[in-house]
């Protein structure tokens, strides 16, 4: 499980919840759906980068941009390290611990 330290200042808190640690174990979900062995697929502990990119609070959608790596084995069955991007929706009141309150933007793979 990810953690990540919350600000105790409640000043500082507003209605919106910062998603960024269910955004990155989200997107394995769905960098899996494209893989040809996704039960074999290896995560790093953590991201290359997450950013939310257009936190829109007035239709209760924020949107994140996660970039990081995965080990899988191509169509020939060789373990190879690929580099991900994949864009998400997460609709504000919905449930960030189940993939069905996320929707998937795009997502991309390539070599690094």
């Amino acid at each position: 499980i990810l953690s990540k330290a919350c600000n105790s200042d409640s000043s500082t808190e507003s209605n919106h919840h910062n998603h960024d640690n269910m955004a990155y174990v989200t997107s394995q979900d769905f960098v899996k759906t494209k893989l040809n062995f996704p039960e074999e697929a290896e995560f790093p502990w953590s991201a290359i980068s997450i950013k939310e990119i257009s936190p829109d609070n007035s239709l209760g959608v924020s949107r994140y941009d996660v970039t990081g790596y995965v080990i899988t084995k191509n169509a020939f069955g060789v373990k190879q390290k690929y580099k991900y991007e994949c864009l998400l929706n997460f609709t504000e009141g919905g449930d960030e611990m189940k993939t069905s309150d996320w929707d998937l933007v795009s997502v991309n793979l390539e070599k690094p």
